[in-house]
C-alpha cells in the first residue's frame, strides 16, 4: 500500500515537472506590447499627389531604449517619400508640451545623436545611447516646417482615406489614419459693383457783405 502511494505521488511530480518545463519557456518569451495612444498627424496639404509637410505626435506608453528605433510607414498608403532626408526631420520628445528635448539628427546615429533615414517611403529613427522616457509624448515634423527643411512628402495618388504606421521602441505600435482628397482648397470670388458717395457741406456761398476787389479777396469752403 504504501509503495503504491509512493509510486503515486512519483508519477504526479514528475507530471507536473514535465507541465512545467513544457509551458514555462512559453511564458518566457512573451513580450509586452502597448498600444500608441493621441496620435495625430497635421498635414499642410491634403490634395492627392501635392507635396505635404506632416507633423505626427503621439504618446508612447513603454518609450524607447538605447539603440531602439521609432519608424513611420508612409509606404502602404502610396506617400512617397522622394528626397526628404534627416535635415527635413525634427525629432522631439518629452512629457511636458512646450518642454520637449530636440534630438540632434543625422543620416546615421552616433554616440547622442540619432540618425534619420528614409527607405522605400519609410522613416527609420536611430538611437545609439539616446532614450524616450515611457510616457513621452514624442513629435516628429517631416518638411518644409522642420529647421532647414527643403524636401517634403508627396501625397498618394488617389483620395481616400490612408494608413500610416507607426511603431516606438521594441513594443510599442499605433496606426492613424489621414484623409486625401482630390480637392484641398476652396476658391473665393465676388464681384462688387462700384459706387460713389457724396454730400456737399453746404449748397450756397455768400462773398458779402461789402464789394469785391482785388484787395478784398472772399471765398467759400466745401467738403464732401
Amino acid at each position: 500500500m504504501n509503495t503504491a502511494v509512493s509510486n503515486k505521488a512519483i508519477r504526479i511530480l514528475l507530471t507536473a515537472l514535465l507541465i512545467v518545463t513544457v509551458v514555462y519557456p512559453l511564458f518566457s518569451t512573451i513580450v509586452s506590447s502597448a498600444s500608441l495612444t493621441a496620435m495625430s498627424d497635421t498635414m499642410t496639404r491634403l490634395k492627392l499627389s501635392q507635396a505635404s509637410d506632416h507633423v505626427i505626435k503621439f504618446t508612447t506608453p513603454t518609450g524607447v531604449a538605447a539603440a531602439g528605433t521609432i519608424t513611420i510607414n508612409f509606404n502602404t498608403s502610396g506617400f512617397s517619400s522622394g528626397s526628404t532626408e534627416f535635415g527635413d526631420v525634427d525629432f522631439t520628445h518629452g512629457a511636458t508640451t512646450g518642454l520637449e528635448t530636440s534630438e540632434v539628427l543625422a543620416a546615421t546615429c552616433t554616440g547622442t545623436t540619432w540618425g534619420a533615414a528614409f527607405a522605400t517611403n519609410v522613416l527609420t529613427i536611430t538611437s545609439c545611447t539616446g532614450t524616450v522616457t515611457a510616457g513621452d509624448k514624442v513629435i516628429i515634423t517631416i518638411g518644409l516646417a522642420a529647421a532647414g527643411g527643403n524636401a517634403q512628402i508627396s501625397n498618394p495618388g488617389s483620395n481616400g482615406s490612408k494608413s500610416i504606421a507607426i511603431t516606438a521602441g521594441a513594443s510599442d505600435s499605433g496606426t492613424l489614419a489621414v484623409a486625401i482628397m482630390t480637392e484641398d482648397q476652396v476658391t473665393v470670388s465676388a464681384t462688387v459693383d462700384p459706387s460713389v458717395t457724396s454730400l456737399l457741406s453746404a449748397s450756397t456761398c455768400a462773398l458779402g457783405p461789402g464789394s469785391l476787389s482785388d484787395t478784398a479777396i472772399r471765398f467759400c469752403t466745401y467738403n464732401n
